[in-house]
């Protein structure tokens, strides 16, 4: 496949952070706060240039409703609802700041966009650069820019979730049957295979992959490709699709369901093929449009001592980031990995945390000033260590008793004279993004019509929401500790501001430090990217019809008829359709043999 050759070219935007000085991909740097103790006093300014000036602007996110719903978005869907892609596209290539303004995010708007307008071989250009993009992201993990930890994760590259990934291959399969190639199709389906297989070495399968593996057969079969169709049918079976299918008692039988069951077949038919004198029918209707990203905020008073490890030492921020992530997001106690980085990071906390105290203590002992780690074991009777912050986590809960207590602490050590804690309290406001899909309504399930008579046909349904918000909450304690983290970044720069204005005037010192404070709250935004194009759910009906011409539709529960036309059945032969829900009248995509 050719690399993307627009129409109307949009000019591509690399991010920095993808690529280093000579144009290389940068490997993932782990942890949260690898360089956040080299910022200087350039990066500090920044920070209050932001909140005084309101030069957050430069940093702009998408238009938002009420809902935290991406304006553009909810437009775009509109019009794609309404049978105007072509008008959709006009826009966005007259606007394209309109775009969520990620390399691969991008294509793949418009790779839907041209599919929806009938553009087929474009849309296969977009999705095969956006695939490409994608893969070079996940294979050379590229690394999480520095910058994240100053802004938000909006700078950071776009990588496309596994729900998301799936869908760039059916999309350039039904590209690849409109255009007549199935043979191209095949070369899709196989790429999703290889996918699945990936993902399946990597976590439990899922049925949503199950699913694929099925549509993935149903592709291969269209295009004569029995071995494959064969495995990737047994593979979903093997995962559980089989649960999923819904055949009527007078269904007319399925050979490979047949030779599943251990049922002998008669003659030489293949496994995996119609009977013999019936083919194959297998009809996708498309429903809804996708879940949506929306942004969701938490404002958080933290104890000393969770401020002190946010402040000092790159090690101690990532360790608070994590356990206090994992309180905040539950679902992270079932992430071995997340949970295994938790451990690591405690104990490279408690490490570095020993290594100050025995440096303040060096330090404390050279200057004479009576302050040991010793104490009394030394000789120095009636010396006190300094107090050192715990590393064991506490229940943070605004208004909670704990943070009242730490507040009390927190004014006994102003009193006592103790200046390693804060006076000036600072919000902490953290931001991530959560799916949020529309209201469902129970429904009838859809049925196939054949002639005028309601016809029983096998049904899997693929819910393409639910994919996208389990992937989501896979990864979402990992994005809560990095804005804590980030947090913990600004709030060093922040008292760093107050401090060093503080020593020539106080009163300017806390002013500076309070507008720092309202500049890094001012900068936090969630980061809502996803692929809001695509549908809701998948509705794949199947059904073995005699060789002929039949007149062919789908009966939605709503009562919404979708006319198929006529579609031509051929003996041993699958032939799959797709058609859209809800949208204006298009004649459905038919292919195969």
């Amino acid at each position: 496949m050719s690399r993307l050759r627009p129409a109307e070219p949009v000019a591509p935007r690399r991010r920095a952070a993808e690529r280093d000085a000579g144009g290389r991909a940068r490997r993932r740097v782990p942890g949260f706060g690898a360089r956040a103790t080299r910022v200087g006093g350039g990066l500090a300014g920044a920070v209050a240039c932001v909140a005084v000036t309101g030069c957050a602007g430069l940093l702009p996110g998408p238009t938002m409703d009420p809902q935290g719903r991406s304006l553009d978005d909810i437009r775009l869907r509109q019009m794609v609802s309404a049978g105007l892609a072509d008008s959709a596209l006009a826009w966005l290539r007259a606007e394209p700041n309109r775009l969520p303004g990620d390399d691969v995010l991008d294509r793949l708007y418009f790779g839907v966009l041209t599919h929806q307008a009938g553009l087929y071989a474009e849309s296969s250009l977009w999705l095969q650069a956006a695939h490409e993009l994608a893969e070079d992201r996940y294979t050379k993990s590229i690394s999480r820019s520095a910058l994240s930890l100053l802004v938000n994760d909006r700078v950071l590259p776009y990588e496309p979730g596994e729900t998301e990934r799936m869908l760039i291959h059916y999309y350039n399969a039904k590209n690849h049957m409109a255009l007549g190639d199935l043979d191209g199709a095949a070369v899709e389906a196989r790429r999703l295979s290889m996918l699945l297989d990936r993902y399946d070495e990597e976590s439990e399968p899922t049925h949503l992959r199950a699913g694929f593996r099925a549509f993935a057969s149903a592709v291969f079969a269209a295009a004569g490709d029995r071995n494959d169709a064969d495995v990737a049918a047994r593979k979903a079976r093997a995962q559980g699709v089989g649960a999923w299918w819904e055949p009527a008692p007078d269904a007319h039988p399925v050979a490979d369901d047949v030779h599943f069951l251990g049922v002998p077949i008669d003659g030489d038919d293949a496994p995996g093929a119609p009977a013999r004198g019936t083919g194959r029918v297998v009809v996708v209707v498309e429903r809804g449009r996708i879940a949506q990203m929306v942004e969701e905020s938490a404002f958080l008073t933290l104890d000393d001592d969770r401020r002190h490890h946010l402040r000092r030492g790159r090690h101690r921020r990532t360790w608070a980031s994590l356990s206090l992530a994992g309180e905040l997001a539950p679902e992270t106690t079932g992430d071995a990995a997340f949970q295994d980085a938790l451990e690591a990071a405690r104990a490279e906390a408690e490490r570095e945390a020993e290594e100050e105290a025995e440096e303040e203590a060096k330090q404390a002992a050279a200057a004479g000033d009576g302050r040991d780690i010793g104490g009394d074991d030394r000789g120095n009777e009636g010396a006190t260590a300094p107090r050192r912050p715990t590393l064991d986590p506490s229940p943070e809960r605004i208004g909670s008793p704990e943070i009242r207590r730490a507040g009390r602490d927190r004014r006994r050590a102003r009193d006592d004279g103790d200046d390693d804690y804060d006076e000036n309290p600072y919000i902490m406001r953290i931001a991530w993004a959560t799916y949020r899909r529309a209201p469902v309504r129970t429904q009838a399930a859809p049925r196939l019509v054949v002639g005028e008579a309601d016809a029983a046909a096998a049904r899997l349904a693929l819910d393409l929401s639910a994919g996208v918000i389990a992937d989501d909450l896979a990864h979402r304690g990992w994005v809560i500790a990095r804005a804590i983290a980030r947090a913990g970044t600004k709030l060093a720069i922040t008292r760093a501001i107050e401090n060093e204005a503080g020593e020539k005037n106080e009163a300017v010192g806390r002013i500076l430090g309070a507008v720092a404070n309202a500049g890094a709250v001012l900068l936090e935004r969630a980061d809502t990217r996803s692929w809001a194009l695509v549908p809701d759910r998948l509705e794949v009906l199947r059904i073995d019809l005699p060789a002929g011409d039949h007149p062919l539709a789908v009966r939605l529960g709503t009562g919404e008829v979708l006319d198929l036309g006529v579609v031509r059945v051929t003996d041993r032969a699958t032939r799959i359709l797709f058609q859209a829900a809800g949208v204006a009248a298009r004649p459905p995509t038919v292919a195969g043999r």
